[in-house]
């Protein structure tokens, strides 16, 4: 399998984005063999960021990043089709404007609602394409990586605010719940060929600790 990928990513004649390399070695192995009624391709891509000394970036020096561009493509012997995108370990930081209140309290809540603290939390997101078939995929050019950097500026947008102002989040489930809504509407507003799910959740948190 790995060294089919590498022989199919060569046969590229230009760049091509993830999802659309996914779509291509589905349709592959589904065409070639007969024994095959469908194929489920999942690519998982790791950034690697340039490495600065001194304030200088460096020529050829790298660090992994913690962020993950995923996918999962479907594909049938009959030309169906379902591709999922999304990101993994997408860690984000305002050391102003978050706070905690107004959640659920009884008789064992000890914890004091505050307007000013430090949030951290690394977010999971995924979304599911609309095409149902090969022929209904468009030929646009690295349209699915222009579309996942599109959705996470539009999810990034609420957690962060304005570049000056910034915004208040009264919770890190609040501040989750305005992402996947501007999500949402993302897909509906700028592209409608989204189906409305989207799953996007907190699958780290960390808290700010005063130790004096």
């Amino acid at each position: 399998m790995v060294l089919k990928a590498y022989v199919k990513a060569n046969e590229c004649s230009t760049q091509v984005s993830m999802e659309e390399f996914a779509i291509l070695l589905a349709k592959h192995f589904t065409s070639a063999y007969l024994q095959v009624t469908a194929a489920i391709i999942k690519i998982v891509e790791k950034p690697w960021e340039r490495i600065s000394i001194d304030g200088q970036p460096h020529d050829h020096g790298y660090k992994l990043g913690s962020e993950r561009h995923i996918t999962e493509v479907i594909s049938m012997k009959n030309g169906a089709l379902r591709v999922t995108s999304g990101v993994e370990g997408l860690a984000l930081l305002k050391t102003r404007q978050p706070g905690f209140e107004c959640f659920m309290r009884d008789q064992n809540t000890i914890l004091p609602e505050t307007r000013e603290r430090m949030l951290a939390t690394e977010v999971s997101a995924s979304w599911r394409y609309q095409f149902e078939s090969l022929s209904s995929i468009s030929n646009q050019p690295l349209l699915f990586t222009e579309k996942h950097l599109d959705v996470k500026r539009v999810l990034i947008n609420p957690f962060c605010g304005p570049p000056k102002e910034g915004v208040y989040s009264p919770s890190v489930q609040a501040t989750l719940y305005h992402m996947a809504k501007a999500g949402c509407m993302c897909f509906v507003d700028v592209y409608g060929q989204f189906e409305d799910d989207v799953c996007l959740q907190q699958t780290n948190h960390t808290a700010q600790l005063k130790l004096a």
